[in-house]
């Protein structure tokens, strides 16, 4: 597999598990946990950035 292969394979984990845990937080009743959870997807989804800035990236 190459690196974009890698990168792309990646980036659609982070994808779903963002996903999981949005759909976690929606479903929470605890404030605390629901604000934790969606920060937490948000740090995916800067994951998630990153990996589609390094995939626009010309190959070496």
């Amino acid at each position: 597999m190459n690196m974009n292969q890698d990168i792309k394979q990646c980036r659609d984990h982070c994808e779903q598990l963002a996903n999981q845990i949005r759909g976690i937080a929606n479903k929470t009743t605890d404030q605390r946990s629901r604000e934790m959870l969606t920060l937490g997807a948000g740090h995916l989804e800067m994951c998630i950035h990153s990996c589609d800035q390094s995939l626009k990236m010309p190959n070496m």
